[in-house]
């Protein structure tokens, strides 16, 4: 499947409405995509502000099991040190609930 069409979809549709047994595979999908290699990582630039939003809303939903709560918060503070530059602007524009979540797992 072509990431750049699959991608905003699958933002624009998290968190889940309805479905919550769905979430925690698709935010382990965003996760591994988020910290796969180089090839990867660089076709998906162009979306990695949809993917901190969405991963971002998650973090604070409360129907969110708490497994993919911990790799959520755990991929973006792995992700700091090599792309901090990018993700720290994507992370402060984000509401404050969720700010508050990143920092406090950091």
């Amino acid at each position: 499947l072509p990431l750049d069409q699959v991608l905003p979809a699958m933002c624009a549709a998290l968190p889940p409405r309805e479905d919550w047994g769905e979430a925690g595979p698709a935010y382990r999908a965003l996760c591994t995509l988020l910290t796969a290699g180089e090839a990867v990582t660089a076709g998906i630039s162009a979306h990695v502000p949809a993917l901190i939003r969405a991963l971002g809303a998650a973090v604070v939903a409360p129907k969110l099991p708490k497994s993919s709560r911990t790799l959520i918060l755990a991929t973006v503070h792995g992700l700091l040190p090599v792309y901090g530059p990018h993700l720290r602007p994507l992370l402060a524009s984000l509401p404050a609930d969720q700010q508050a979540a990143f920092a406090c797992a950091s």
